[in-house]
């Protein structure tokens, strides 16, 4: 919301000196115009339907341990996410 505010006022107010405001880096501002972090979080996305999935379908009695074996199976990476 603050993203899309700087938007929408940083011709009038400038980019900075909203970013200093806001207490956002000006960095924070371009990543977000860029969506750098989009794949990230599309990945988490799918990775947590998967663990609702094996959940749901395992009596709701998975563990930690059972869990990760799961996502391994799957293809998901332990501690990488």
């Amino acid at each position: 919301m603050v993203y899309r505010f700087i938007d929408n006022n940083k011709t009038q107010f400038g980019l900075r000196w909203l970013c200093r405001k806001f207490g956002i880096s000006p960095n924070c501002y371009y990543n977000y115009l860029r969506k750098a972090k989009r794949e990230y979080q599309e990945r988490l996305l799918r990775i947590y339907e998967l663990i609702k999935y094996i959940y749901y379908n395992n009596n709701r009695v998975v563990g930690y341990r059972t869990m990760r074996v799961f996502l391994q199976r799957y293809g998901v990476i332990a501690g990488l996410f």
